[in-house]
């Protein structure tokens, strides 16, 4: 937490840069709201930082290497691009901000601003090349503004306060590190999935310390902020031996080690998919992995065999003759296996087609839900009509139109049941037969 003597230098030194003030405001101008990664729930006792790594395929490394022509600066406007176009893919904004560290000077004092946003427009259109080319332009810009308490203007330019965080991004990517010095860096990941196992060169841990980073700008001893520990995600690529480690950090009490371990695939597959294909629409690149692919053809695994069609009386008569002795209805004092069941609607069948029911005959069915109401139902449809159920709770007025309305030829109901039926029916040419 800086001082009031502190703040108050850093204001003077902000009212001596006039230009870089300027340059700012504009940029910082109806700034896109801070977004980062979905969050999980994570892990709050895991400590403040932890690294998940993986070591690029070395087709892919060469491929980015060839790219970048061997410079760093080039391989970091890369994944700028990439870890860009990944936030776009998750936001859904046609506009994301990103951080970035502010360069070293040389022979100098380090720059006012430890860290600088970068606007970066990703529309749907977007290709890996045109992206490269916006994102080198609005480095170099924000190079050469660099020397300024850019923080200072959170509250002007309308970014949300975040405790301890950085106010205008929750992503940074880092500047390339050399792996001969940093001891975090994997070297047994492939580009097609995770190896497991500490013997293969993995990081997936947890550090209990701050995240590193760029070194803090100062003047006269004002300190903007330090390190990149207000960054919940840090991107980075790590060189070894003619080969490029991808380096996620991140914060053990937001993101779950498994969406880190995803973010990092997604990147990988970015990166390999634009490299190859650099003039190819960025939203149009496939960023599921082998796993993903597997996920989602398990769940649009829909296909059940199919017969053909089959009336309702054939799919019953199949089932009483796979599993006759099956329990087809059971309830409150019966139990009906399919043998019991399709015995009483051949008998119901029978009587009906003897009273003269045939193809299309409309059969009212009043019963409560009972094994007279399944028997009366596949009865109605095995003698060749078509059933039409009533609820026995309906007023009598109701079940009177119903009847009416319908002109149905038969009422098959239940005992207890027939005076309604006879209550309700006014009609000539009406008949009731007692149930089944």
């Amino acid at each position: 937490m800086q001082s009031i003597e502190s703040l108050g230098r850093l204001k003077v030194a902000a009212a001596q840069r006039p230009r870089e003030g300027a340059f700012w405001r504009a940029e910082l101008a109806a700034l896109p709201e801070r977004a980062g990664f979905p969050a999980d729930r994570g892990s709050p006792d895991a400590g403040s930082s932890a690294v998940a790594a993986r070591e690029l395929d070395p087709s892919l490394a060469g491929r980015l290497l060839k790219l970048a022509r061997g410079r760093d600066a080039a391989l970091h406007a890369l994944l700028v691009a990439a870890a860009g176009a990944l936030l776009q893919r998750h936001t859904g904004e046609e506009e994301v901000v990103l951080a970035v560290p502010a360069l070293p000077v040389a022979g100098g004092p380090p720059p006012l601003a430890a860290t600088l946003p970068l606007r970066l427009p990703i529309g749907r259109d977007r290709t890996l090349r045109s992206l490269l080319g916006e994102v080198a332009s609005r480095l170099r810009a924000a190079a050469e503004h660099q020397d300024y308490p850019i923080k200072l203007l959170a509250r002007e330019s309308g970014a949300a306060p975040h405790a301890g965080d950085d106010p205008f991004a929750e992503v940074l990517v880092d500047t390339v590190h050399d792996s001969a010095n940093d001891a975090t860096t994997a070297t047994g990941h492939q580009a097609n999935g995770p190896t497991n196992g500490a013997a293969n060169g993995s990081v997936d841990g947890t550090a209990n310390r701050p995240m590193d980073g760029a070194a803090s700008g100062s003047v006269d001893g004002a300190v903007e902020g330090g390190g990149f520990s207000g960054f919940p995600v840090v991107f980075s690529f790590a060189r070894r031996a003619g080969g490029l480690t991808l380096r996620l950090r991140y914060r053990p009490a937001t993101h779950a080690p498994g969406t880190a371990r995803r973010l990092l695939t997604h990147c990988m597959l970015l990166l390999d998919q634009a490299s190859a294909h650099p003039d190819a629409e960025l939203s149009a690149l496939d960023l599921r992995s082998v796993a993903d692919r597997a996920l989602s053809a398990g769940a649009n695994s829909t296909h059940v065999p199919f017969d053909g069609p089959a009336r309702l009386d054939e799919l019953f008569d199949r089932r009483v003759a796979a599993t006759p002795d099956a329990v087809a209805l059971v309830g409150d004092g019966f139990r009906l296996t399919y043998a019991e069941l399709g015995a009483r609607v051949n008998r119901l069948a029978h009587t009906l087609r003897a009273r003269g029911v045939g193809r299309d005959d409309l059969v009212a069915v009043l019963a409560d839900r009972s094994p007279e109401m399944f028997t009366a139902i596949h009865a109605v449809v095995r003698a060749g009509g078509a059933y039409l159920p009533i609820d026995p709770g309906n007023p009598p007025e109701r079940i009177a139109y119903l009847l009416r309305d319908s002109g149905a030829r038969l009422v098959l109901t239940q005992p207890h049941l027939a005076g309604t039926v006879t209550s309700a029916v006014t009609g000539p040419g009406a008949g009731a037969a007692a149930g089944p």
